[in-house]
């Protein structure tokens, strides 16, 4: 009788302290210095849609000294785009460092990496098909 008490108990204890590491977990992601993550979940159709739109432009990502293109290299932002980079965050949305929260820069880095390379691939195509269309 004893054991199967004790067993109960410490199946207990356990479920409460998974719920309290998920309500840790919770907090640590919405109260990250950009609250919300979800705006980046599709890049590649984000990407299109803009293009749609005749914005040319490629993201980035501001860090503190720098702005960070992702997929792209300086020199391929500077042929393929007439536009500047346009940054992810800013520096007076998100208060602090984003390099502090790990999750939300690697989430960002993989959105504006996807969206690079699919603007990168949708600019090439367009100058392809610009050039052969007035041959003759």
């Amino acid at each position: 009788m004893q054991t199967s008490t004790i067993k109960l108990l410490r199946a207990l204890v356990c479920m409460m302290l998974m719920n309290s590491l998920n309500a840790v977990a919770d907090k640590v992601v919405t109260d990250s210095p950009l609250t919300d993550l979800s705006q980046f979940a599709y890049p590649v159709q984000d990407a299109k849609e803009a293009f749609k739109r005749e914005q040319y432009a490629f993201v980035g990502i501001q860090l503190h000294d720098t702005l960070e293109t992702p997929g792209v290299t300086a020199r391929e932002v500077e042929v393929w785009s007439t536009q500047p980079v346009e940054p992810l965050n800013t520096r007076w949305q998100s208060f602090a460092n984003i390099e502090e929260d790990r999750t939300a820069l690697l989430r960002l880095r993989q959105y504006a990496n996807r969206y690079n390379l699919m603007t990168l691939k949708l600019l090439k195509e367009k100058r392809r098909s610009d050039t052969m269309r007035y041959r003759y």
